[in-house]
């Protein structure tokens, strides 16, 4: 099985963007399909990891759910979201991430569908016919004022596109937290702590301690019992009838 090719003059099983072309990709198709169009989003959690099919939506939410600590609900929510933006880049051709930008947690659940190299490749063969391309956020690979706006573009016109194509069904409280997802990177998260003000703690020499107030004498119990016996003006038992 060969690539889809992104141009009728490239050659089969390679794919073109510009001036670069991506070499052949040597994996063999799977002997049987397992999964079409429409049964390849339906998710069974009720299986374990060992039973659970190779292909198919289940593995990549287990996966999510297991690297993310994400809820079964959560990540559902998810692929849901992720599905409708595979739909839209079909409906754009966006093959190489030129038009459209994922949220923070759509974003995720693609980078662990794209560590399934094979699966990966192959799933999109079978959703898309062409392998969509990932690029990083511009914050982590370059600091570019422009590019950020152009990017900040992108992700405005990926949820326009994305609230008209399905109305209610378009879930906006995920895709409007952009930048609070991103936020949460470790790229992002080094990034503010090395904005942050230096604040200089007290050393311990100007830290004044407040004294310890001493314990009082301890009574020895033969003491504690001859002083009581010596208040009444009875005897000590230690001292006979």
């Amino acid at each position: 099985m060969t690539a889809t090719t992104s141009s009728t003059n490239s050659t089969a099983g390679e794919m073109e963007e510009g001036d670069f072309v991506f070499p052949k990709i040597p994996i063999l198709p799977r002997e049987k399909e397992q999964f079409n169009l429409r049964t390849y989003w339906m998710v069974d959690l009720s299986c374990f990891d060992e039973d659970a099919p190779l292909q198919g939506a289940t593995p990549l939410v287990m996966r999510c759910m297991r690297v993310y600590h994400w809820k079964e609900e959560h990540a559902r929510r998810v692929l849901q979201a992720y599905r409708q933006f595979i739909q839209l880049k079909i409906d754009q051709e966006d093959w190489y991430a030129k038009k459209l930008v994922p949220c923070g947690e759509v974003e995720k659940m693609w980078k662990e569908h794209i560590v399934d190299m094979d699966n990966y490749y192959l799933d999109m063969m079978l959703l898309t016919g062409h392998i969509l391309k990932y690029k990083p956020p511009v914050a982590d690979i370059e600091d570019n004022a422009a590019a950020k706006q152009a990017e900040s573009l992108r992700k405005k016109r990926t949820h326009e596109a994305l609230q008209q194509k399905y109305g209610i069904k378009f879930d906006e409280d995920l895709w409007l937290n952009y930048d609070e997802q991103y936020n949460k990177t470790p790229r992002m998260l080094q990034i503010l702590k090395e904005q942050q003000p230096c604040i200089p703690q007290p050393t311990s020499s100007s830290t004044t301690t407040a004294p310890t107030p001493a314990a009082p004498p301890r009574v020895s119990n033969s003491k504690r019992g001859f002083a009581m016996f010596s208040s009444t003006n009875n005897k000590h038992p230690s001292q006979g009838k």
